[in-house]
């Protein structure tokens, strides 16, 4: 089975949350429903915040997409719900003070050749990328380097969905 190498941009209020969740579901916004629906067991994602310009966190996908209505996250439209959701489980998850700067690599990632350097974070516009293996694997081990503790081979306790 081939994984799908995902890039989730989240402000850090955004991220907060999700790690305040303990790492175990992540929501998306209505935008991205189509890209959500290919989301699978066992695809990697990468964390960024877009307003810190930091690559924070690594984790693997552990549910086919689902809906659930339950209000986590915050948008400036309170009508979005990021109903679209996956369960996941944390790889590695960086403290603050460790988080890997976006200026320094984001430029060298294969993912934003198309921009120029000096704006290689407007690649990262919306919150769901598909990106490059490449640029998964450079990015988790500088994430894990980076990381007091991993989480690999460890089950995240998940919470109960809520069905209707």
């Amino acid at each position: 089975m081939i994984n799908t190498y995902w890039l989730i941009s989240l402000n850090e209020e955004n991220y907060n949350i999700t790690k305040n969740l303990g790492f175990t579901i992540q929501g998306f916004n209505s935008f991205e429903k189509r890209k959500v629906s290919r989301m699978k067991p066992d695809d990697r994602i990468v964390y960024y915040l877009n307003d810190v310009k930091g690559f924070v966190a690594t984790a693997s996908v552990t549910s086919e997409p689902f809906e659930d209505e339950t209000k986590y996250w915050f948008n400036s439209n309170e009508e979005e719900s990021f109903k679209d959701r996956i369960e996941i489980n944390p790889i590695s998850i960086l403290e603050s003070k460790n988080y890997i700067d976006g200026n320094i690599v984001g430029p060298s990632l294969e993912y934003i050749k198309r921009w120029r350097p000096e704006k290689w974070y407007l690649s990262f516009y919306g919150m769901l990328h598909i990106i490059p293996q490449n640029d998964y694997r450079y990015l988790e081990k500088s994430i894990e380097s980076n990381s007091p503790k991993s989480f690999r081979g460890k089950k995240s306790k998940k919470i109960r969905r809520l069905t209707r």
